[in-house]
């Protein structure tokens, strides 16, 4: 009777046994499905830090050459206003000329060298 009982313990303990383990097996599984989620999962962010860092150079590379393109159009534009101030003062020097003013007060006024003025007055004194 003794080993009746000893065989209905070891059978017993051998069915917990077996549980456990199928019970520790599962849990695995379930370990393991969730670290390839995980896996999965920083491969996707690790795209999409890749895809946002790109972009960011391609961004910052776009704003340097807008930056670029603003800095020639200063430029242009710098150019522009001088030489249609320079016009309005050549403009105005040859109206003084063609009212008979003196290359002094040419000069003077419209901000050209006496040489200028003198070569206004000879070109559009005689034009009237």
């Amino acid at each position: 009777m003794e080993m009746q009982i000893i065989a209905v313990i070891l059978a017993l303990i051998v069915v917990l046994l077996a549980i456990l383990i199928f019970k520790i097996w599962s849990d695995l599984n379930k370990l393991k499905t969730r670290i390839i989620a995980s896996e999965n999962n920083l491969i996707r962010i690790s795209d999409s830090f890749f895809g946002i860092s790109t972009g960011a150079v391609g961004q910052g590379e776009h704003i340097a050459k807008v930056e670029k393109d603003i800095d020639q159009i200063r430029s242009r534009l710098e150019t522009i206003a001088m030489n249609e101030q320079q016009s309005a003062g050549h403009s105005q020097a040859i109206r003084m000329a063609k009212r008979g003013a003196t290359s002094e007060d040419i000069a003077e006024t419209c901000g050209l060298t006496r040489v200028e003025a003198d070569l206004v007055i000879r070109l559009h004194s005689a034009e009237e």
